[in-house]
């Protein structure tokens, strides 16, 4: 049964949410990881102040990075500036496409559905080198570009409903699966996407860093961590000058 116009413009939808998911999710990770990093050099610092054993050190805080800067839309590895050399982009992606082939021979062929055979030799088309040229958006290029290095991965780990996403993703779709299956498979991979998102949120690093501006909430979650490690806790006062000391760095 074919998929109507509508039942396309559906998917396209909710592979679109998962993309920005995707890159909503890379983005909190990175930032947590900022949190993380700025968390365990406080943590560090008491620890070293207050050891009974030898003479405290002082250990600096780790040095703050600049504003975090968006990454959204996972961008690819190699970015295509106005006076960028293009010879070597479009050597890299024949080679990546000549990989990507090698890799598909080396297949058991048994064990693809249909389906993704299908959409498989789509992408190929979409990202074959030859329809790829300087004249078109860079924006273009970069997709191309991003859609074959994530379709070789899938293939070789035999992650066929990533396939399907990839494929909606492109408009290139296939008819060997019934819409509600696939609908159903994209439901799947935003689902796992939000839960990402959510857990990020969770973790004691992430709620330090966003309550960079609340101390009472900075100053239990840090109590809670020092108990944890067993580690001295000294006086609230000297534990909220030390907060307000790394946020004035």
């Amino acid at each position: 049964m074919s998929i109507s116009n509508r039942q396309k413009k559906r998917l396209i939808n909710l592979a679109s949410l998962i993309d920005k998911a995707r890159g909503i999710a890379g983005e909190f990770e990175e930032r947590n990881q900022e949190y993380t990093q700025e968390l365990h050099s406080l943590v560090t610092r008491i620890k070293s102040e207050n050891s009974p054993a030898g003479p405290k050190k002082s250990v600096r805080t780790a040095k703050r990075r600049r504003p975090f800067k968006s990454k959204f839309g996972n961008s690819p590895k190699h970015l295509i500036s106005s006076n960028h050399d293009y010879s070597e982009f479009f050597e890299k992606n024949q080679e990546e496409f000549e990989e990507a082939q090698s890799i598909a021979s080396n297949i058991d062929k048994t064990k693809i559905p249909p389906w993704a055979k299908d959409v498989w030799r789509k992408i190929m088309m979409f990202c074959h080198p030859d329809r790829i040229s300087k004249s078109m958006p860079k924006d273009e290029i970069r997709l191309k570009k991003r859609v074959l290095d994530s379709v070789m991965k899938c293939y070789q780990t035999e992650a066929w409903d990533e396939i399907l996403f990839w494929g909606v993703f492109t408009e290139n779709f296939t008819e060997k699966l019934s819409m509600k299956k696939q609908m159903a498979v994209l439901t799947k991979i935003y689902a796992n996407s939000s839960k990402k998102i959510e857990e990020i949120q969770n973790t004691v690093s992430w709620n330090w860093g966003v309550h960079w501006d609340d101390e009472a909430v900075r100053l239990i979650l840090l109590i809670n961590i020092l108990k944890q490690e067993n580690i001295v806790i000294p006086s609230n006062e000297e534990m909220l000058k030390l907060i307000r000391d790394l946020e004035a760095e």
